[in-house]
């Protein structure tokens, strides 16, 4: 399922990447190729960076586009123009930003962004090998985690507010509408069970209804309907972030996954779709615009799906499939498959 909640629309002025602060960069220069699909960015500090035009378009960080304290995505990606064409560019008189004209929007991108997130994919090389000569490393990086295999400590509950805050960390602490999405992939093993209360809820408060979706029947027919595209988004990774300085524990997190995970036999067992937490697509040059137009169908399919749903007790319903079938004089076992579903042998 991915939980979604709706909230009123608002605005919010410009943001620099990441909340970090910029140099000014001087004699940048763009050259927009291809009648528009291309854009190539000089700042005659490395090679040119060249971006597709739908690149440019998920990745616009005007107010429209981007929240100002979280960074995160505030744009409903199934309502971008996935053919979008850069029409126009201008740089900042400081050189630090880039402002665009597409076909279907005005907005602009931070130059220090661009540079960031260049398409092309270089090794990093050994960087932390000092953590290996360190034999408390994980003491220096965070809290343990107590379980039962290690450390028998009884850990106080921890739990958190959401509710909308001046200058957010998160997309969710604010009233700007948040489409439909799942949570927390920016770990690497998230937590398997979410809590969530809602207790307190003003008569003044407008909109704020949360919507469930069952995203594996969407994905299951996205398959029978555009295998090819349903392939893509299988095989390309996107990188979820959770990037934060500016908090008690400052955090900079990133994972990467496919938006639709298969298990041996084929079957779903897992869909990744968060677009306010992606970070810009990190793949090859030339997958780019496959990709986007994959991505973009999958939004929709989301976005307009009739599927509709709600949480049941995975017991509960293990329990009255069991019964069915007794009732019925199957007698035989319940077995797990795709992402911990149960079905009759």
């Amino acid at each position: 399922m991915i939980p979604g909640t709706l909230h009123s629309n608002t605005s919010y002025c410009p943001i620099i990447s990441r909340n970090l602060s910029s140099k000014a960069l001087s004699d940048v220069a763009t050259d927009i190729r291809d009648g528009g699909k291309l854009l190539a960015i000089d700042s005659k500090e490395t090679e040119p960076l060249i971006f597709p035009s739908v690149w440019l378009r998920f990745n616009c960080h005007c107010p429209s586009c981007k929240q100002q304290h979280s960074g995160q995505r505030l744009v409903d990606v199934a309502d971008i123009d996935i053919d979008t064409l850069v029409k126009t560019t201008e740089i900042s008189e400081n050189g630090d930003v880039l402002n665009l004209e597409w076909s279907d929007h005005k907005g602009q991108i931070p130059i220090k962004f661009l540079k960031e997130n260049k398409l092309s994919v270089s090794e990093t090389g050994n960087k932390f090998s000092w953590i290996l000569d360190d034999d408390m490393v994980a003491e220096h990086i965070a809290p343990v985690q107590r379980t039962v295999y290690g450390l028998f400590v009884l850990n106080l509950l921890r739990t958190f507010p959401v509710r909308d805050v001046p200058n957010p960390i998160n997309i969710a602490y604010s009233t700007a509408y948040l489409p439909l999405h799942n949570d927390l992939h920016h770990y690497e093993s998230g937590p398997g069970l979410f809590f969530l209360h809602c207790l307190e809820f003003d008569e003044c408060v407008e909109d704020g209804e949360s919507i469930l979706l069952d995203v594996n029947r969407v994905a299951e027919e996205f398959r029978i309907q555009h295998p090819e595209d349903f392939k893509v988004l299988t095989k390309n990774a996107v990188t979820i972030q959770k990037v934060h300085y500016e908090r008690d524990w400052p955090v900079d997190m990133t994972y990467k996954r496919p938006h639709i995970k298969l298990n041996d036999k084929d079957e779903i067992v897992a869909v990744c779709w968060a677009p306010p937490f992606e970070a810009p697509f990190s793949g090859k040059l030339e997958d780019v615009e496959t990709y986007y137009k994959a991505y973009h169908k999958f939004a929709k399919a989301v976005k307009y799906s009739p599927n509709i749903g709600c949480y049941i007790n995975i017991d509960e319903f293990k329990s009255q499939v069991k019964v069915l079938c007794k009732l019925s004089g199957d007698n035989g076992p319940i077995k797990p498959v795709g992402n911990g579903c149960w079905i009759t042998s």
